[in-house]
């Protein structure tokens, strides 16, 4: 299932703590809607020539900013002590896991250490780090969010943590519920704990409206007019 606009562009901000100000926000154009009005039909998310580049212009973006010198020391405090292979290794394997939702797998965090290192080779750690995370921000692990689950069907832990963020939440699973996935702690009676406490906050509120809001397309009546109905553009608003 492909992350929505809003949920990359959540999970960007959340990953490397990017506010508005750092950051604008990603260069992708609005979510296809289903026939339902739905924005989060994967139907409907299908990666074009146009979202391609636009993935592009948006990863090297953010790359940009996460490895400006004082963005990176922050994130990454080796950077400024000891900026090394070993370093670019804690970086891929902490935000790989953070993006992909789960831990990298060792043909990945090896892919992404070579290509790092064939980097470096001609340039310095922050170019190499730069070009490595714009993998990262393209990779299908972010962009996709996988439900494939086990030979019999079932999802497995990170899917859950991934599937319960997103839906109550807008975005990726933090630390701890990623730990939670790791020790097999997504149980049915936690699941439901974690649906209540995930949607009571601003986040879950926000989530609900927004699936209301689409559903019911309630912001319509802004456009229509009632001439048998006294000042209709004040209980239009109120509507």
């Amino acid at each position: 299932r492909p992350l929505t606009r809003a949920e990359y562009e959540a999970s960007i901000r959340q990953v490397f703590g990017l506010n508005p100000a750092q950051w604008s926000g990603t260069t992708l154009g609005p979510d296809p809607t289903s026939t339902l009005r739905f924005s989060n039909d994967a139907n409907c998310l299908v990666v074009g020539a146009d979202t391609a580049r636009n993935l592009l212009k948006t990863a090297k973006q953010v790359a940009e900013v996460v490895t400006s010198p004082a963005q990176l020391s922050t994130l990454l405090p080796c950077a400024s002590s000891t900026p090394d292979p070993a370093c670019a290794s804690q970086f891929i394997s902490t935000f790989g896991k953070r993006l992909y939702r789960r831990a990298l797998t060792t043909e990945e965090q090896g892919e992404l250490e070579q290509y790092y290192a064939s980097v470096a080779a001609r340039s310095s750690f922050p170019v190499a780090l730069k070009w490595t995370l714009v993998a990262l921000l393209q990779s299908p692990g972010l962009l996709y969010r996988s439900e494939l689950g086990d030979a019999t069907g079932k999802l497995s832990q990170d899917e859950i943590a991934t599937e319960l963020s997103y839906t109550y939440g807008g975005v990726p699973p933090s630390d701890e519920l990623l730990g939670k996935a790791e020790r097999n702690e997504l149980t049915p009676d936690a699941i439901s704990t974690l649906v209540n406490a995930l949607a009571a906050t601003e986040r879950g509120h926000d989530q609900f409206a927004q699936c209301f809001r689409e559903w019911l397309a309630y912001e319509r009546v802004l456009g229509q007019a009632r001439d048998k109905v006294p000042e209709f553009a004040s209980v239009g608003q109120a509507m």
